[in-house]
C-alpha cells in the first residue's frame, strides 16, 4: 500500500504538525486547517492512488500511470507528489475554491511571484491559513 511509504514520509517531513493517523478505509492522515471554513484535510489510500480531500470544498487524486515503473517506484512517485503538494498547501501556495452550495470546487498552485487572488462573489476561496475575503 502507498501508505507504507507515505506515512513515514509525512511524519518525517512534518514532525511538528498535529496529524492524526489511522488505517484504511479511514483517512490514513488528517490535519485540521487553521482556516475553520476550510476544515480538515484528509488523505486516503485507495490502493493504487492517494485521494486528498480539502475539507468539503474539493478533492484531488495522486496517481502514477507510468507503465515502465515497478509498483514500489510508483508508490515512491506518488509519495513524492503528495509531499510536494502538502509543502505548497501548508505554506499558503495553494488556492482552494468552491462554488457556493458546494456543487463544484478545485485548487491550483500559485506561481512563484503570484499573490492570492482577490475575493470572489461567485465562489469561496481559501488558503491553508485563511479564507480569502
Amino acid at each position: 500500500m502507498i501508505s507504507d511509504s507515505l506515512l513515514p514520509a509525512i511524519k518525517e517531513r512534518f514532525p511538528d504538525l498535529p496529524f492524526t493517523f489511522a488505517e484504511p478505509p479511514k483517512p490514513i492522515a488528517s490535519l485540521k486547517s487553521p482556516c475553520e471554513a476550510l476544515g480538515t484535510v484528509d488523505i486516503c489510500d485507495d490502493g493504487d492512488e492517494i485521494t486528498i480531500y480539502l475539507g468539503t470544498a474539493t478533492h484531488s487524486h495522486f496517481s502514477c500511470y507510468e507503465e515502465t515503473l515497478t509498483e514500489q517506484a510508483k508508490e515512491q512517485q506518488i509519495t513524492s507528489d503528495v509531499l510536494e503538494f502538502l509543502d505548497k498547501l501548508l505554506t499558503d501556495r495553494v488556492v482552494v475554491w468552491c462554488v457556493a452550495g458546494g456543487v463544484a470546487g478545485g485548487w491550483r498552485v500559485l506561481r512563484a511571484e503570484e499573490n492570492p487572488p482577490d475575493p470572489s462573489m461567485l465562489k469561496r476561496q481559501f488558503l491553508w491559513s485563511r479564507e480569502i475575503r
